[in-house]
């Protein structure tokens, strides 16, 4: 499974960022678990696009967005968004 952000429909009152938001809600909510989410967002969604040797791992030499979160996202994946 891989996760993005891009979405074709505009709601009335939300923007990307906000259904990109209630697409985690869903997944959240469905039972995937955070560390499955987490790597949908990063490393499936790099391999799908085919730029996992420039992003979607902390390492040397790739891109990476690295957040502090005040709590464990990897138990509760609502951590890194809200």
């Amino acid at each position: 499974m891989a996760f993005g952000s891009d979405s074709v429909s505009n709601l009335p009152g939300k923007n990307r960022t906000d259904m990109m938001l209630d697409y985690l809600d869903s997944w959240d909510a469905a039972g995937v678990p955070p560390a499955m989410t987490l790597k949908a967002l990063k490393a499936n969604a790099a391999l799908l696009l085919k730029v996992e040797k420039m992003q979607g791992a902390i390492a040397a030499g790739l891109a990476a967005d690295i957040i502090a979160t005040p709590a464990n996202p990897l138990e509760n994946i609502q951590a890194c968004v809200r």
